[in-house]
């Protein structure tokens, strides 16, 4: 499995967890709440069910609509995270095939900044024992 995949299935999951317990706290704690309160309320068991029958379907589509959003977000770090990776395989390629001068740009994030520093200086190194023998 992928590196996009798993950031992908993280999200999801994590959503999905998130939507599932809120879904289940708010209808099971508004059931509770009506079946307590159905005396003091004057609402018969039909009402409450049609109402409880209303609120599962609004959980529902809440958790999809959740569920989406999360999935979206996953997609969008999962490029984040796997674009300059694969530039950088595509850059250790061009060199394998003997392009020396090729190099990775500079990125803003401090972590793959570390990693493009040291492909260059690795290359560069490369490239002049290279042009010394």
């Amino acid at each position: 499995m992928g590196l996009r995949t798993r950031i992908l299935l993280t999200f999801g999951i994590g959503a999905l967890i998130l939507s599932g317990v809120l879904t289940f706290l708010t209808y099971t704690l508004t059931r509770s709440n009506l079946r307590e309160r159905e005396g003091e309320l004057g609402i018969s068991n039909q009402v409450i069910a049609e109402t409880l029958d209303s609120l599962r379907i609004a959980l529902v589509a809440a958790a999809a609509i959740t569920l989406l959003v999360g999935l979206l977000l996953g997609i969008l770090a999962s490029e984040r995270v796997v674009r300059p990776l694969a530039g950088a395989a595509d850059a250790a390629r061009a060199i394998a095939e003997g392009r020396l001068d090729t190099r990775l740009e500079p990125t803003d994030d401090p972590d793959l900044n570390a990693l493009t520093e040291s492909f260059n200086d690795m290359v560069a190194r490369l490239q002049d024992r290279v042009e010394r023998d």
